[in-house]
This record gives C-alpha cells, sequence and structure tokens, in this order.
C-alpha cells in the first residue's frame, strides 16, 4: 500500500488508465486519500455510513443527489454527506481526488460493471515513484462533520513576499497552523514554489536560493501530511525530488 507523505495526486490521476477506477494514494488515520480518472456516468449509489469528499484536480465533475444537483471545477472541492444517494458525471474527461472512510465501498450500497474492490483501488500505480518528504500551505478549507478532514490549497501569491525575511515567516505561520490543526496541505502548480535552485549571480537568486533550502527544513520536520500537484516535475529542484514518498 502507498506510504502517507507528500505525493503529487495531479500526476497520478493522469497517468491513470482506467475510468471510475480510484487508486488509493496514501492515508490518514482510517481515511483513504483517493485519485480517479473519470468520463461518463458512475450511477446512483449512497454511502449509509461515510461522508465523501471530491477534490477536482483537473475538468468539471457534475453531481446529481435526490435534491438538486451541484458542480465543480477545478481546485474546488465538495462533500457529499453519508446517506445522501448521488450519481456522479463528468461530460469530459476529470481529474479528481476523493478522501472517504477506508471502509467506504466504491459504489456503496449497489454494484454495477464499474464497481471496483478495495483490493483493485489499492494496486500498485506504475507512476507512483520511491521518496520521502513533507511540505505546507495556505487558503481555503473544506470540513464537514466530526470525522471530516480539512483540506487547504496553497496560495503561492500570499505565501511568498518581496521583502527578505517575509516569506520564511509565512512559511513558518502556516506549517504551525496545519500542525495545529492537523489539516492536509495541498500545493497546486508546486514548480513555482519548488523550482530549481539557481547560480548566484545577485542578491536577489541568493535569497531565493535561502527560501528554497529553508522550506525544504520545514519539509523534513513538519508531522502531518501534504500533498503538491505539478505538470513540470522537470522543474522542480532535485533536493526537494529526493524528499518525495508517493
Amino acid at each position: 500500500m502507498p506510504t502517507s507523505g507528500v505525493a503529487s495526486p495531479g500526476e497520478i490521476a493522469a497517468s491513470l488508465t482506467e475510468l471510475w477506477s480510484p487508486r488509493v494514494i496514501g492515508e490518514v488515520d482510517d481515511n483513504f486519500i483517493k485519485v480517479a480518472k473519470v468520463q461518463g456516468t458512475l450511477g446512483w449509489h449512497a454511502h449509509a455510513h461515510e461522508d465523501e469528499l471530491f477534490f477536482i484536480l483537473k475538468g468539471r465533475l457534475r453531481i446529481e443527489m435526490e435534491d438538486g444537483t451541484v458542480e465543480i471545477g477545478e481546485g474546488q472541492s465538495f462533500v457529499v454527506p453519508k446517506g445522501v444517494r448521488h450519481n456522479p458525471s463528468a461530460d469530459e474527461e476529470c481529474h479528481l481526488m476523493l478522501i472517504e472512510k477506508k471502509s467506504t465501498l466504491h459504489t456503496g450500497d449497489v454494484v454495477t460493471e464499474r464497481t471496483r474492490s478495495i483490493e483493485d483501488q489499492l494496486r500498485p500505480v506504475e507512476s507512483m515513484a520511491a521518496g520521502r518528504g513533507r511540505v505546507a500551505a495556505a487558503v481555503g478549507a473544506t470540513r464537514t462533520g466530526d470525522d471530516a478532514i480539512a483540506i487547504r490549497r496553497v496560495d503561492l501569491s500570499a505565501l511568498a513576499s518581496e521583502y527578505i525575511g517575509e516569506t520564511e515567516k509565512n512559511i513558518d505561520r502556516l506549517f504551525e497552523d496545519a500542525a495545529q490543526s492537523g489539516t492536509v496541505l495541498l500545493f497546486d502548480e508546486a514548480d513555482a514554489l519548488f523550482g530549481k535552485r539557481s547560480e548566484v549571480r545577485d542578491a536577489h537568486d541568493r535569497y531565493a536560493n535561502i527560501e528554497v533550502s529553508y522550506l525544504l527544513q520545514k519539509i523534513e520536520a513538519h508531522p502531518g501530511l501534504v500533498m503538491f500537484a505539478s505538470n513540470r516535475r522537470q522543474d522542480i529542484d532535485a533536493a526537494f525530488l529526493r524528499r518525495l514518498r508517493f
């Protein structure tokens, strides 16, 4: 089974070849974190005892429910409460992340040709590579119910500062908040922050490299779960990649 830590859910979801076949990429206590590539309709079902969080990595997802329909797009999330019958569908290819209890059955109270067992969902994914690490960020959390997990999506503009020393202070605050609240931290477009350190030509380069080094130190010490997404893996600093565990 995948080891919890820093993961790239966007890359893993994009690499999947089966539609509506979730794969487990990590776990938090008694919850699995999964990704899936979907298109078309899954089918009506309900989870009698579990909430289900959908987070859209790419595309749009429509969730029909008996009392209405919601549509969520890239960077948005929605929680389907336990016991609510719902039917997820996507007109075009959609990549999503799911957070749900380990007891959650794929299609709940019904079995169809699309139903996948937990053994299927735990199958290894070729694009998942070895490594180890931790990461962090801030902005907009989603939480529903006592057992739900909060996710904070990175706002890079709020984290980075043009003033010397301020970026480090922002990083400190974000890691402290995440550690205290148990929030799952998600970096989108992570290459913008974890880019390769450059040759030092001036003071700006020197401080930019210091910021990346400082962030790597915080990654090593952070006790919580952090994920990042990027389609420019080649631009990410090698020291950061060495700390990844998918």
